[in-house]
């Protein structure tokens, strides 16, 4: 398990540097931190969760694009991708 332990921690890593801060931070609270060698146990319940993740901030990519032109037409203009991110769980609209 050695490998899928690194697989995953390449990925979390990978996925850290391209989400918005906030994304990371749930991204770091939903998924353990291994003081000890993990499971082979915990290592598939860690790659579900990141998969599962991953999966739901696909799904609402599309649903923060769509949103983006309104509000850069309410003077939001300057806004880059990473500054209209949702964190998962939270409302679209503040």
């Amino acid at each position: 398990m050695p490998g899928l332990q690194r697989q995953l921690q390449s990925i979390r890593r990978q996925l850290e540097l391209a989400v918005s801060p906030p994304l990371t931070a749930e991204l770091r609270r939903i998924l353990p931190s291994h003081d000890a060698t993990p499971s082979a146990g915990a290592l598939r319940i860690e790659s579900a969760v990141l998969e599962s993740w991953v999966d739901s901030l696909v799904v609402q990519m599309p649903t923060v694009f769509v949103a983006a032109p309104d509000r850069s037409q309410q003077g939001h203009g300057d806004r880059t991708p990473h500054d209209l991110a949702v964190p998962l769980g939270q409302d679209l609209w503040p």
